[in-house]
């Protein structure tokens, strides 16, 4: 009794958890602050990328200013949520149908195995982010600098 009562409770934990986590990703996504009312998510965004949305009324440098953060968003989201939810699912998953039919292994196994798939994911994650879009973050960064130094577009 005791044993089934454990595995309930890490299994709720586990799914408490992941609950919070997904609310907490959805309002990243589509807000600029966790605490932002309806209309500030629909006018500005998520925070990765919120304040980037162009108005006629910018000046030349506001726009610029706008580009750049833009263009850093990737790298500026939060990676560990969308590991632990995707680890967390694929797991769930995984268990329910190579397992024994309709049943979770016991909790370690079940943390053990979301925490391993946690890592593989986390750690492609921030080596995509890093080598892949850091470096076209940098060459769009260097690309604004030289339209500026060349007069294209305004350095003030």
């Amino acid at each position: 009794m005791w044993t089934l009562t454990l595995q309930i409770v890490m299994y709720a934990l586990l799914l408490s958890f992941t609950v919070y986590i997904w609310y907490i990703e959805h309002r990243d996504i589509h807000c600029p602050s966790l605490n932002s009312d309806r209309k500030t998510c629909d006018e500005e965004g998520g925070m990765a990328f919120s304040g980037t949305q162009p108005s006629k009324n910018d000046t030349c440098q506001q726009l610029v200013n706008k580009i750049k953060r833009a263009g850093t968003a990737e790298q500026r989201s939060v990676k560990w949520r969308l590991a632990l939810l995707m680890s967390v699912s694929i797991m769930l998953v995984m268990w329910l149908l190579v397992g024994t039919p309709g049943t979770l292994p016991d909790w370690k196994t079940f943390y053990l195995s979301v925490f391993i798939s946690f890592g593989i994911l986390l750690g492609m994650f921030i080596y995509y982010s890093y080598h892949i879009y850091g470096t076209a973050s940098n060459w769009f960064k260097q690309s604004i600098r030289l339209l500026q130094n060349k007069g294209c577009i305004n350095n003030n």
